[in-house]
């Protein structure tokens, strides 16, 4: 008896053993499942209209907490999360996991966002077990492409996981889901008539790489070699497309190729002179280019600033690029009120003939100084900010002949504003014997007066033997004073 009575005690004791324990990170019950769907949308029109991604729950359990971390990644598709919508589902009841926080961190523009869903009881109610839809996220599409909706392992709240009533906490079942961005428009057709041509390739080249308020277009139309960048690549690409061969493919919806930057050998530079200029007094400066390759072309958005005020009247090409197939497109980007900075855009447009390697001036603009002072030129990078996307049109660059884009350096562009005074041929700030000397030898091969319309003292359009004669006048026989262009 005393022994059937330890077998006994034995098989009980041993009972525990075999029993599966109950871990921190197990779900008690049945499985519980989060659910992400699958969804569809369509880009079209000048405007991209939200669309939803449902999330839904399994628990039978009471929830006080619920974390999902999603990861919305593709680089065949891209879209920006908007909002999030609790109508129609389980929680439709804002009592429920009264405490709500949705949102992204960490997005990355160019590919995906990475969401946060962080649902918890504050001084509400826990959402009671059943089944169905807790929420709605609502996404913008960018541009066209599949996407997958995955769970994401480290967030600012931790991995995906559930809470009980019970302070039981576990890692649910995960279903993940996608997103499919169908493209309902032609990539390179930016003014939509249903074909790729010229004017689309005027409206990229004005729209993107000139002042945006010219010709603006949307960006999935104009990102036609998929690198998520609307710039001069693009502009290189279509213009092969329409003007030399229509039968080379553009990027295809889905495509994503990362934006290609390479400038083998020695650095590419964009200089400016630099130079004294004098208030009212037209002048040229010469813009000019240093590159070790051939070059496809280029746009340069060029900036200035400081206490001088700087008027901008045109652009035409130097001598080193006149005789080539081509033509100089120019805008001054901030309008003519002469307020600084101000930008002006130069960029070329290549049809058949491609910059050699070299060094010259390429570029020649007048300006009119309208005041005294200093400024200095920079190459800038400006970009259009949509509500949904962005486009670096605005980026100074260079593009070879494999079309990567090289984007360059720039040296001088210090300019100086002084005034001047008619007469003045010295520049010593007084009209005297000084400058009929000046004048003199400036006609038998001496420098000439800077600015040179101060030496035009009878204002007839020449500097000569005539002016010398009038400042003589002037000084010792009271003729009449200096008279310049104005």
């Amino acid at each position: 008896m005393i022994e059937s009575k330890i077998v006994a005690l034995s098989v009980i004791a041993l009972i525990p053993i075999f029993l599966p324990p109950v871990a921190a990170g197990q779900d008690q019950g049945i499985p519980d499942t989060l659910t992400v769907a699958a969804t569809t949308t369509a880009l079209s029109g000048d405007y991209p209209e939200p669309f939803s991604l449902s999330i839904s729950v399994f628990n039978d359990y009471g929830l006080k907490e619920i974390v999902v971390p999603l990861i919305i990644d593709g680089y065949s598709g891209w879209v920006h999360f908007d909002s999030v919508s609790f109508a129609g589902g389980r929680l439709a009841d804002p009592n429920v996991l009264d405490q709500r926080q949705v949102g992204s961190f960490n997005t990355d523009s160019l590919t995906c966002d990475s969401l946060i869903i962080n649902l918890a009881v504050a001084s509400g109610d826990s959402l009671p077990a059943g089944s169905g839809e807790i929420c709605d996220l609502w996404f913008r599409p960018v541009y066209g492409g599949a996407l997958n909706v995955d769970s994401l392992p480290f967030s600012p709240q931790g991995a995906m996981h559930f809470t009980t009533v019970s302070d039981h906490t576990y890692t649910p079942r995960f279903n993940p889901g996608s997103i499919t961005v169908a493209c309902d428009y032609l990539i390179g057709d930016l003014r939509p008539d249903g074909s790729v041509n010229m004017l689309d390739l005027t409206a990229i080249h004005k729209g993107y790489l000139g002042c945006y308020d010219l010709d603006r277009s949307d960006p999935w139309h104009a990102d036609v070699n998929c690198d998520r960048l609307t710039d001069l690549r693009d502009v290189v690409d279509l213009l092969d497309f329409v003007v030399y061969d229509s039968t080379d493919i553009l990027c295809d919806c889905g495509m994503y190729y990362p934006a290609v930057y390479d400038d083998p050998g020695t650095p590419d530079t964009v200089w400016i002179e630099d130079d004294t200029l004098y208030v009212d007094i037209e002048t040229t400066l010469e813009i000019g280019l240093v590159n070790d390759e051939i070059l496809r072309g280029f746009a340069l958005a060029l900036a200035w600033d400081g206490d001088a005020v700087l008027e901008y009247s045109g652009c035409t090409l130097a001598q080193r690029l006149q005789g080539l197939n081509l033509f100089l497109e120019n805008y001054e980007c901030h309008g003519t009120d002469l307020v600084n900075p101000d930008t002006v855009f130069l960029s070329p447009w290549y049809v058949y003939d491609n910059i050699p390697p070299g060094d010259g001036a390429v570029v020649e603009c007048t300006v009119i100084p309208r005041s005294t002072g200093s400024l200095e030129f920079q190459l800038v990078s400006y970009y259009t900010y949509y509500e949904y996307n962005l486009s670096a049109g605005g980026r100074s660059m260079l593009i070879g002949e494999n079309k990567a884009a090289i984007i360059p350096t720039l040296t001088g562009g210090d300019i100086v504003v002084l005034p001047w005074l008619c007469g003045d041929v010295n520049t010593d700030g007084i009209v005297n014997i000084l400058d009929i000397t000046f004048l003199i030898d400036y006609l038998y091969n001496g420098p000439p007066a800077e600015p040179f319309d101060a030496a035009d003292v009878n204002d007839d359009g020449a500097v000569n033997i005539l002016d010398v004669t009038y400042l003589i006048n002037y000084l010792y026989k009271g003729g009449p004073a200096p008279d310049c262009p104005a």
